[in-house]
């Protein structure tokens, strides 16, 4: 992950509000899908939500896939990223993110999916 992923995951749970009272229809299906799929395994949706962007954090995930980044080095990027700022998140927490945001966001990236992660394992 990089610094300014990092700053965006920082707006987006600053702004996490301002996204969500935004017309419904900024975020694509599959990007609603994406935080339907993470919210619903314990992932709160705001902290995955960049509300100036209208971005996913999935969508990061998926960008630095497919620069060739891999799956388990974007799991430990993305809950080092949770540390860095004023969040609750965790690795299980990360595995998700990555596990959906393949699964939703990039089914391109499919190989670097690990099917343990998708309830946090």
């Amino acid at each position: 992950m990089n610094r300014s992923f990092a700053v965006a995951l920082m707006g987006a749970v600053v702004s996490a509000g301002v996204a969500l009272a935004g017309p419904a229809h900024a975020f694509s299906d599959q990007q609603r899908q994406f935080v339907a799929d993470v919210s619903s395994r314990g992932v709160n949706g705001d902290s995955v939500i960049n509300g100036e962007t209208q971005q996913t954090l999935g969508n990061a995930v998926c960008a630095d896939l497919k620069k060739g980044n891999a799956g388990a080095n974007e799991v430990i990027g993305v809950a080092n990223d949770f540390s860095a700022i004023p969040i609750q998140g965790s690795m299980s927490q990360a595995k998700v993110i990555v596990y959906w945001a393949i699964t939703d966001l990039c089914p391109d990236q499919m190989s670097q999916r690990q099917d343990h992660w998708g309830d946090g394992q």
